[in-house]
């Protein structure tokens, strides 16, 4: 009689008392990767009077949170979390390991490209809107965001774009493309 009393009054308090220290934890950046694509085939050739993309998939990993409930159990998370943002995206570097149209191998290219998902934005901008900490991520594990080109290169043909990535931490993120041909 007794087990079954303290098991009624343990079912009666879980049901009717909200988990102590219940979180969901943040999301950061892990790694991304870096890719460039136009619309039309073939799509491994570039030409100038296509439309060319620089494509960032970005994926994300939970942030270690402390938690700062005392109860017996350190590690309480709710059952279902939306994906938040707990260090944003604040600066973007692209390079080229060569010349483009005048724009020494290795110098910031950020100005020949334009944002497509937020129109008049340059792109440093656009990323610092896109991923700002406490924003919600709509895919969880991943998300992207491109970069249009403005121009075609004239004079070097072949491209590999490295693009370094740096959060609100100070913390810096590095991937490249394949190499780029444009004929």
């Amino acid at each position: 009689m007794k087990k079954t009393s303290l098991f009624i009054l343990l079912f009666l308090a879980m049901t009717f008392l909200p988990p102590v220290g219940c979180t969901c934890p943040d999301l950061a950046l892990e790694t991304f990767e870096v890719w460039v694509a136009k619309n039309n085939p073939p799509y491994d050739i570039m030409s100038a009077t296509d439309s060319v993309y620089l494509y960032l998939d970005l994926n994300w990993r939970t942030m270690p949170q402390a938690n700062n409930f005392t109860t017996s159990n350190n590690s309480l998370y709710a059952w279902q979390c939306e994906e938040k943002l707990g260090s944003g995206l604040i600066d973007i570097r692209i390079t080229s390991n060569q010349e483009f149209n005048g724009i020494p191998a290795g110098a910031n290219l950020t100005d020949i490209f334009v944002c497509t998902k937020k129109q008049g934005l340059f792109i440093e901008d656009c990323l610092r809107e896109t991923f700002k900490k406490g924003d919600y991520i709509n895919y969880p594990g991943t998300s992207g965001i491109g970069f249009m080109f403005t121009q075609a290169p004239i004079t070097a043909k072949e491209h590999v774009f490295m693009v370094r990535l740096t959060n609100d931490l100070s913390e810096h993120y590095s991937a490249s493309s394949d190499t780029i041909r444009w004929q």
